[in-house]
């Protein structure tokens, strides 16, 4: 059953407004999950929407213990949690898709051999790639995707999935260069993008602010994109970067300090 384009951007800007805490993990939790309904008409049509996650990082933590040495973990849950959630309410609504099941396809985007103290043995971001044409190429009834959590595995996923006409909304992106409709016509997301460079010329130049000094995180992707995107803008409009200091956000060691004393200098 092919479905006009609101009707999946609606669809899957839904599955990133909500939040759960109440599912149940079953191991493994990847691959395939039919939807259900007390509706008899919703199961005239299927169609399946594909959850693109890091599943092998988060999906056998247990407590609160476990979910504290990974920093990132609790949130990717809770991101295929409200997914699933916002699948059955459409599901169990006759007013929302019509005559349509909504089934779920969980897909292991990628893996690192650590996280924040949890340890697997991974593929790293590069794992992504392999899962989307695995996705295209094995589950022709996919029409949609949704989640990945790396600006950088983002960028193979969306760029992939754009390329076999396939739209995917992310959450949690925020990389400028995701923007980019003619790299990634097909991709979409609800968080903003880290396009800051054109209010940060305009508000410069009110204050008739004619040298800046920039610092950034050049071990976050956001960051570095951000930095770029702004001093593309302060270019533009005359203003002087007089510095461009990029520290390694990785490093627990940084001495702020110091960045700022040369700054000062």
């Amino acid at each position: 059953m092919r479905l006009s384009h609101e009707c999946l951007s609606s669809l899957l800007i839904c599955l990133l407004t909500l939040s759960a805490s109440s599912q149940n993990f079953i191991d493994p939790i990847i691959g395939f999950y039919p939807g259900t309904s007390s509706i008899e008409s919703k199961r005239q049509n299927n169609i399946t929407i594909a959850f693109l996650l890091p599943f092998k990082i988060f999906w056998n933590l247990t407590d609160q213990a476990e979910y504290d040495k990974c920093l990132f973990c609790s949130w990717m849950r809770q991101m295929d949690s409200a997914a699933e959630l916002v699948v059955n309410q459409v599901n169990n609504d006759s007013n929302i898709l019509p005559n349509t099941m909504v089934n779920i396809l969980r897909v292991q985007s990628w893996d690192q051999q650590t996280l924040n103290g949890a340890t697997s043995q991974g593929d790293g971001i590069g794992g992504t790639a392999v899962s989307v044409m695995q996705l295209v190429e094995n589950n022709h009834n996919v029409v949609a995707v949704y989640g990945d959590t790396s600006d950088l595995s983002t960028k193979l996923s969306a760029q992939m999935l754009s390329q076999f006409k396939i739209p995917m909304c992310g959450g949690v992106q925020n990389l400028p260069q995701l923007s980019d409709k003619n790299n990634f016509p097909y991709f979409f997301r609800s968080s903003g993008s880290g396009k800051w460079g054109r209010d940060f010329s305009v508000i410069l130049t009110k204050w008739k602010i004619k040298r800046v000094s920039i610092v950034y995180d050049a071990d976050d992707i956001d960051s570095a994109g951000a930095c770029l995107d702004v001093k593309t803008y302060l270019f533009q409009n005359n203003i002087i970067v007089l510095s461009n200091r990029g520290y390694r956000g990785n490093n627990p060691h940084v001495n702020f300090q110091d960045i700022a004393l040369n700054l000062s200098g």
